[in-house]
């Protein structure tokens, strides 16, 4: 046994290395194996604790911080670093115990201090949160975390104005410090300083733009701001997020649109177009399109929704089909050509089309059956082309196109509108059934949704940080006594209607150890949905069909079930709900999402106009109701008009679902009230996106500090009649 404690400096700082490189599974490693000769090393034990902590293995942690408190019960740094290990296991109430420990053992430890005012903020006991950043800012005025941290919990105050100084004092010290900038976003935004509030989203991106909390943030920000000009370095970092695994693409289109329609390249087009023939400019119009690779980059992941953009789009789809069916082609223009094809398969081709555009589709499939079989070259402008007026797969001749010599954007038309499609058919026939379908809505519903899969998406955008279940509820600020919950290390997750599976993807990334089900009318859906788990390398997710009213011979219970959009759709929405309760544990937990009849006023006056006009819904009436309000002469601020202001208007499935559904209830909030009380829920608040719609809940009813008070959410409503546009989302727990 040697006589040292600790190894050499020179393999200490080998350590420190190997954990500031991130290769923590090697550093974990080598500190086992040395802590076999150096068993009582409090800094081996240190460094292996930190290792543990950042992969996530907070027990662990734990663990080996208790052994070195073992071995020396007045080692502060030990207290300080459970602390942290407890709060990451959701242990708030034992974080701040040892925090405690270490600020007796140390009272000038400041990051002690620190880390307990966080403990404290998460505890919901903020005052004293306040007071713990206080005391480390008082050890050390330049500690910029400190004030930074101050400024989230001002901000849960509501003392906001407070919340952004702290925030840029914090700034003042430390100008690198994105999360200060990020901090100071927030307590902004819900002052509604939204410019200035996206300008700290903006400095916290570009600082670290690793951080995907940071991100989310921009992506909210720039939701609330209209941006008149657009310089190339802006375009760039709008590409970045795009880039980022946890941003949805359908969230950040429109705004991104709205954004490139003030970009020089895009105006100077947009405004060319409008003035003269389109035809004699169709090459240059499409080259210069297809030098805007932010624009090509969200043609391909979402539809967008703008009605000039759908304009210009609709007539340029017409110019390049008369184009390329005459055998002409132009290789500039590639990029934009295959850009539109994927864009009109990712909204389901809900651009109108004329007969004579019919006609020329019908030309064009039979030029490229016929130069397939006389083996001669296909252009790929006119593969793209077609599969920008039809899916590529329903044509039998797609499995003669030639592999060669396709792009590599062309080969993600190949692969979008032909392999995945073959890969689901294939799928659909795995997807075991709980019961047939019996319920006569139930059937129409899912045949609504055999036809159309809702919604189409490209990429979930998927939190890259799970927490456990309790972590979770604690950053919900519901009004729960955390102490007399149980909360299981693997929780049981129902998706009680999981559509294309976005929904179920988002939960079981976001919660440590979920085992989710998830569970649809649809086969169509489903097997979109689990062809996307399998590209992404999603395991924790099984997927099975099934009607809600038969999920009661699952023979399981849930911890947590998940039904957003589903309910209003059956013919007895309570009976529905009561199923889902019948099968959630005593004390679990449910998200329910449910139409606002008070938000949906105008979708409903439009629904009354499609009846009295006998649209139906299949996809050639939708085009033509959709052609014929863009045409229409209504009046700017009608109840008509504001339809085109919804995303949904501008994919084919997603309007389908908005305007011309069989079967759908909508309610109020007195009604929710009555049907949580007699099926024995407890409410624990609503979800918003906007930030700003909780800030003024809290300022309309400043007594209602946990905002649990229907009648008052009731008021609000009333007050606010477009809050709960995108649904009712509430949260409650079965008593």
């Amino acid at each position: 046994m040697p006589q040292s404690q600790n190894p050499s400096q020179g393999l200490i700082n080998g350590l420190i290395n190997l954990f500031n490189a991130g290769d923590l599974t090697v550093l974990e490693q080598d500190c086992r194996t040395l802590l076999k000769i150096y068993p009582r090393s409090l800094t081996l034990l240190n460094i292996l604790g930190a290792a543990l902590h950042t992969q996530g293995h907070y027990q662990g942690a734990v663990e080996i911080y208790n052994a070195a408190i073992k071995i020396n019960s007045g080692f502060s740094d030990a207290y300080n670093n459970r602390g942290a290990a407890l709060k990451g296991l959701g242990l708030l109430t034992e974080a701040v115990a040892s925090y405690d420990k270490a600020i007796q053992l140390n009272p000038n430890d400041a990051e002690a201090y620190n880390n307990r005012g966080n403990s404290l903020k998460g505890l919901g006991s903020l005052d004293a949160a306040v007071e713990s950043y206080d005391k480390a800012i008082g050890i050390n005025s330049a500690y910029d975390k400190a004030y930074s941290n101050r400024g989230v919990a001002f901000q849960e105050l509501g003392q906001l104005d407070a919340a952004v100084a702290s925030c840029e004092r914090a700034i003042q010290i430390n100008p690198d410090s994105a999360e200060a900038y990020y901090n100071q976003g927030v307590a902004l935004q819900a002052l509604g300083r939204s410019d200035a509030a996206f300008l700290s989203y903006q400095a916290a991106v570009t600082i670290d733009p690793d951080n995907s909390l940071f991100w989310a943030g921009f992506e909210d920000g720039l939701q609330s701001v209209n941006v008149t000009s657009c310089s190339e370095e802006f375009v760039q970092l709008l590409s970045r997020m795009l880039d980022q695994p946890t941003i949805r693409p359908n969230d950040v289109s429109k705004p991104i649109v709205t954004t490139l329609r003030s970009y020089r390249k895009l105006s100077r087009i947009m405004d060319q177009t409008r003035k003269g023939d389109l035809g004699k400019k169709l090459n240059t119009v499409t080259a210069q399109l297809s030098s805007i690779p932010l624009l090509l980059q969200i043609m391909a992941l979402s539809p967008i929704a703008d009605l000039d953009v759908e304009k210009l789009f609709t007539k340029l789809r017409r110019l390049m089909l008369k184009k390329v069916t005459k055998g002409k082609s132009h290789a500039a223009s590639q990029p934009f050509y295959v850009a539109l094809s994927m864009h009109c398969f990712i909204n389901e081709y809900v651009y109108a089309e004329s007969k004579e555009e019919r006609h020329a589709v019908e030309a064009l499939t039979n030029k490229i059956r016929t130069d397939i079989e006389q083996n001669a070259v296909v252009a790929p402008e006119a593969v793209a082309v077609l599969g920008a007026y039809r899916p590529l797969h329903i044509f039998p001749w797609v499995a003669d196109l030639p592999s060669a010599p396709w792009s590599d954007d062309m080969k993600e038309v190949i692969v979008g509108q032909i392999d995945n499609f073959k890969t689901e058919q294939i799928i659909r026939s795995e997807i075991p059934c709980l019961t047939p379908i019996e319920d006569e809505t139930s059937k129409v519903v899912r045949n609504q949704y055999e036809e159309n899969p809702y919604p189409r998406w490209v990429r979930a955008g998927l939190n890259d940080d799970p927490k456990p279940m309790k972590q979770i509820f604690q950053a919900l600020n519901l009004s729960l006594d955390f102490d007399d919950q149980h909360f299981p290390d693997h929780p049981d997750i129902l998706i009680a209607g999981c559509g294309t599976g976005q929904h179920a993807l988002s939960v079981a990334a976001e919660y440590v150890g979920a085992r989710v089900l998830a569970m649809d009318l649809s086969l169509s859906s489903l097997s979109y949905a689990r062809r996307k788990t399998q590209e992404l390398g999603v395991e924790n997710i099984e997927y099975r069909q099934g009607d809600i009213l038969d999920f009661n011979k699952l023979g399981r219970q849930f911890d947590l079930i998940e039904s957003v959009g589903v309910l209003h759709h059956m013919k007895d929405p309570v009976a529905g709900w009561k199923v889902l309760v019948d099968i959630l544990r005593p004390g679990g937990f449910m998200k329910i999402g449910l139409y606002s009849e008070i938000a949906r006023r105008n979708i409903v006056k439009a629904q009354h106009r499609i009846a009295a006009q006998d649209y139906s819904s299949s996809p050639d009436d939708i085009r033509r109701y959709r052609a014929d309000l863009i045409e229409s002469e209504a009046a700017p601020n009608s109840a008509a008009m504001k339809i085109p202001d919804l995303f949904d208007f501008y994919s084919l499935s997603e309007c389908r679902d908005l305007l011309f559904h069989v079967h759908e209830h909508s309610f109020r909030i007195p009604e929710i009230e009555i049907i949580l009380k007699d099926l024995g829920l407890k409410f624990f608040g609503f979800e918003f996106k906007q930030r700003e719609l909780s800030s003024k809940f809290k300022k309309l009813f400043p007594e209602d500090k946990a905002k649990m008070s229907l009648p008052n959410w009731h008021e609000f409503e009333l007050e606010n009649p477009d809050a709960f546009m995108g649904m009712y989302q509430l949260r409650a727990q079965k008593l």
